[in-house]
């Protein structure tokens, strides 16, 4: 799991979050969601505060 948080932390670093929800939106993971796609809900959540 850190593996993955270090990825997703050098794909996002420096861009803008519309990017970075557009990059991890929709990557699948054995037929369900994945990390990657469940953060991107996430930020999608913050940024429609």
């Amino acid at each position: 799991m850190q593996e993955i948080r270090h990825g997703v932390s050098r794909l996002s670093e420096g861009r803008k979050i519309d990017e970075v929800i557009g990059l991890l939106k929709g990557i699948p993971c054995r037929g369900g969601t994945s990390c990657p796609d469940q953060l991107s809900k996430a930020l999608e959540e913050i940024k429609n505060k």
